[in-house]
């Protein structure tokens, strides 16, 4: 999906971790979309979904997130939960210089702990 990171380079890069909390989790990423839109001026995200959940499962707690969202353009990009998969991909964020957020349900403290850990801002849930 090389092609994609054209349309990614502008983007505020938001990596959700979806535990028990799916839901809320959504929600919450939806006040912090909107947060950093007005500081950054930005209406582009991507969205790095972290979970335990298979493929399609996981859409069902974004559901709300991309259904009332008319004001953004959002990327969805599905990663397992992998610590050193997700450690390469905030590295190379992180590298390319983009602007990365986290949203962390609470029962995943470890991945919290992660993005904190490489200076990536977290909100947990």
């Amino acid at each position: 999906m090389n092609w994609l990171r054209v349309l990614e380079e502008d983007n505020i890069h938001v990596i959700i971790g979806l535990g028990e909390k799916g839901r809320d989790t959504s929600i919450a990423t939806y006040a912090a979309m909107a947060r950093l839109s007005a500081e950054k001026r930005r209406r582009r995200f991507t969205v790095h979904v972290v979970s335990m959940k298979p493929r399609p499962l996981y859409m069902e707690d974004l559901r709300e997130l991309l259904q009332s969202n008319i004001a953004y353009t959002i990327t969805v990009r599905y990663h397992d939960f992998d610590f050193k998969k997700i450690n390469e991909l905030v590295e190379e964020l992180l590298g390319e210089k983009r602007m990365v957020y986290g949203v962390v349900s609470s029962d995943l403290a470890e991945l919290a702990k992660l993005l904190e850990e490489k200076g990536v801002p977290v909100e947990k849930v």
